[in-house]
């Protein structure tokens, strides 16, 4: 981690940054006083990587995690996280444009961003951009010019519509790049991987102010999804701080930000923040009957937990007693998270996933063989439980054209 990219995947952290672990204090406020809602005494260290055998998948690192919600600040952090754990390598891929749900909400977004903040023929710099594919969208919806960094960019896969304006960098966005120009900076799904955030966002706002204070977009999972909806599923060693709209808006106003707008989005799994330099920063703190909301879910999830896993550990042992297949849909940090939680390996053998650098590789500490969604014409499962609910409807559709008749269910 530190040792290629700071903080987690896609070019998260500065180059140069340092990381130090945390764990006691906040990493939001700084506070002390915390609620632990939930400990798993090993989780994967990496939930996106591609394992090429069933072996090396059972034998991946693990971490513990022991995760807290602030009492000042409704920040939720893993006290036990350690970066040094961390070690990408190569052949990390957590994409979600495969799916047409997911391309509509990056279309509708990238709109949104370029009508709001008037980016045509703008320039925008995009940390963790994967293999481009947002940043080629938002160029060429705003006829702007683009450039990407993420350090395990790899040119073969990179994005059909990079080009023509839009180039990625493989490496890290830092000071070294101070030249270059930037009136809109997108940080998506990358600042829940970084353990010492104010660092991070100060030197992302020294930057910004050195070009006229320009805008920045940034995105993360929602906390409460776990907490409130209790997904407990959300829950991954690769994420050492999770964030709702008041913890994130309370981060950036602290780290020396104007908070333009803070919304959840991608229906609730999402929070996000439109932000530009302030003149100081505000250290005050949030509402306190919002972070009472916070800490109440926390309470409940923490009940629960134990409750939702023993209920479908015995649904799918009853399954595999009756002779009957279950899948899983969807192989990203969901899938991971469901099969080693439960401790699930005989139950279900195989875990689809649309896309195509995933099929053939096995699924991290489960090992469960992730295969195409044409492997089932074969297979006929009598279960296929769906990871993520906002691709439901999606999901029954591409089973009704491949003839598959299953019970479909959703977590």
């Amino acid at each position: 981690m530190g040792r290629t990219r700071q903080g987690g995947p896609g070019g998260i952290g500065l180059a140069g940054e340092a990381q130090r672990n945390s764990k006691a204090s906040c990493p939001v406020c700084g506070g002390h006083d915390a609620l632990v809602c939930l400990e798993v005494p090993g989780a994967p260290v990496v939930v996106g990587g591609l394992w090429k055998s069933r072996e090396d998948a059972l034998a991946c690192p693990q971490g513990r995690i022991e995760l807290a919600v602030c009492r000042s600040c409704a920040a939720v952090w893993n006290r036990a996280f350690d970066p040094a754990l961390l070690d990408y390598g190569a052949g990390y891929d957590n994409a979600l444009h495969h799916s047409p749900v997911f391309r509509k909400y990056e279309r509708e977004l990238a709109e949104r961003l370029v009508e709001r903040y008037a980016l045509e023929g703008k320039d925008v710099v995009e940390i963790g951009a994967g293999n481009g594919h947002f940043l080629a969208l938002l160029c060429e919806r705003a006829g702007a010019r683009g450039v990407g960094f993420d350090p395990a960019f790899e040119p073969e896969h990179g994005d059909p519509g990079l080009g023509a304006g839009v180039r990625m960098l493989r490496g890290l966005y830092g000071p070294e790049h101070a030249s270059l120009p930037v009136d809109a900076l997108v940080c998506r799904q990358v600042l829940e991987h970084v353990d010492e955030p104010h660092a991070f966002l100060a030197s992302l706002r020294a930057l910004l102010a050195g070009h006229g204070g320009g805008i920045g977009y940034f995105e993360v999972p929602n906390a409460l999804l776990s907490l409130r909806d209790l997904s407990i599923w959300n829950v991954i060693y690769e994420h050492p701080v999770y964030y709702t709209t008041t913890s994130l808006a309370h981060l950036f106003r602290r780290s020396g930000f104007e908070v333009l707008d803070a919304r959840e989005a991608y229906e609730g799994q999402f929070v996000s923040v439109d932000v530009r330099p302030a003149a100081r920063a505000d250290a005050s703190p949030p509402p306190a009957s919002e972070v009472g909301a916070v800490l109440a879910f926390a309470e409940g999830f923490r009940r629960h937990c134990e409750e939702l896993t023993a209920g479908w550990r015995a649904r799918l042992a009853e399954l595999a007693a009756a002779g009957e297949r279950a899948v899983i849909w969807g192989a990203g940090a969901k899938g991971v998270s469901f099969l080693n939680l439960l401790g699930i390996q005989g139950a279900v053998e195989l875990a689809v996933d649309v896309n195509p650098r995933k099929q053939g590789t096995f699924l991290a500490g489960s090992g469960q063989r992730i295969v195409a969604p044409e492997a089932l014409q074969s297979y006929r499962p009598k279960l296929v439980i769906v990871m993520n609910p906002i691709y439901e409807d999606e999901i029954r559709a591409q089973l009704r054209t491949l003839g598959v008749q299953a019970r479909v269910e959703s977590l």
